[in-house]
């Protein structure tokens, strides 16, 4: 057997005047070596974040400009009760077995319980002049649990002039959202950027008296299969089957609505090595993903939207210049559904997101 421990326990102030941070964690991981070729690999962890004190967050009205960049350092953006109280706890459990060198079997489970106590609050600048509104909104999720599997079968076929690495397998998860019963927003007051306003405690909700409010399942069939036509070049594809299921539910317990969605999901990579430590490659995917979860605030807060479908291409280069050293620069354009919240107060689809950028 063998094992690993790590612990923490950190406690000070961040870069805001008066603040508190602390952070907490325990990780145990034991490994039992079950057969020469069969080992069992489980972690428990547990995190523990709190922060209070630090800046609001900040919005605009409609029309309202940005004035100049706000000193972080100052606490007057924010409120001493206000910030983040977090716990997670994790269990993993994976079972890997070697049949002969090659072909290689991983078969795991996860379960986490993730508790996010929220009481942030948001300036929202009102005019142009400083002056701001704050709010804190509190009926977005306060516990997350997520239960997920994984299967994979990877090893290589030589045929003599094609090398081949292929990788199958399947994996999903049932992830649950529970939002405070009581939850809502809240206006703390009104104030301006010169000023440094102290607003009594909100009534803040139990974060503990929840309710279940939504549902994602998803089950993923994937194969991959990355084709070695000679050291320089080389082709992946992948693909994958991912059935959805969405459900929502009111505080009463009762299924609000439900969607089904299925379909594929794939990517394509062209790979080619001029020399052995420089790659050069470009890359074709368009995937099939969870929908975005509406945020405290909107009227459907804590509402999951449908599954939606992105594209992305990418060109790129990694350089490896020494062992333990990589380099990489990429050019990219990405589009995907865009989901905000809309003038009737509605978090919803609605557009789309074009991402072009480089790293």
């Amino acid at each position: 057997m063998k094992y690993r421990l790590n612990l923490l326990n950190d406690e000070g102030h961040s870069y805001t005047t008066d603040s508190h941070v602390r952070r907490q964690y325990a990780g145990l991981g034991l490994d039992f070596q079950l057969t020469d070729q069969t080992v069992l690999e489980s972690n428990f962890s547990y995190y523990h974040y709190y922060e209070k004190g630090m800046p609001g967050s900040f919005a605009l009205a409609k029309g309202v400009h940005f004035p100049a960049a706000f000193d972080p350092t100052d606490s007057k953006y924010g409120q001493s009760y206000a910030g983040h109280d977090d716990e997670t706890t994790t269990v993993d459990m994976h079972i890997k077995h070697d049949f002969d060198g090659n072909w290689m079997l991983d078969l795991g489970a996860l379960y986490q319980v993730a508790d996010r106590e929220s009481t942030a609050v948001t300036n929202t600048l009102t005019n142009n002049q400083g002056d701001y509104t704050t709010t804190t909104a509190n009926s977005a999720a306060s516990r997350f649990t997520i239960n997920s599997y994984l299967a994979n079968l990877t090893g290589s076929v030589d045929t003599g002039w094609l090398t081949q690495d292929i990788a199958t397998g399947m994996r999903g998860f049932v992830w649950k959202n529970y939002n405070p019963r009581n939850g809502g927003t809240f206006t703390l007051g009104h104030s301006s950027l010169n000023q440094h306003p102290d607003y009594p405690r909100p009534p803040y909700p139990d974060f503990n008296d929840r309710y279940h409010s939504a549902t994602t399942t998803q089950h993923a069939f994937l194969l991959s299969d990355t084709l070695h036509f000679s050291p320089q070049w080389s082709l992946l594809l992948s693909g994958s089957e991912n059935l959805f299921t969405v459900s929502n539910y009111n505080k009463a317990g009762h299924e609000s609505s439900r969607q089904k969605d299925n379909g594929m999901s794939g990517s394509t990579s062209l790979m080619y090595k001029p020399v052995e430590n420089v790659t050069l490659y470009t890359t074709w995917a368009d995937s099939l993903q969870q929908g975005d979860t509406a945020p405290a605030g909107a009227r459907n807060a804590g509402q999951v939207l449908d599954p939606y479908r992105s594209r992305q291409i990418e060109v790129g280069a990694k350089y490896a210049p020494v062992k333990d050293l990589l380099l990489t620069a990429a050019l990219f354009e990405a589009k995907r559904p865009f989901a905000y919240t809309n003038d009737n107060g509605d978090f919803a689809q609605d557009g789309t997101q074009k991402t072009v950028g480089w790293s």
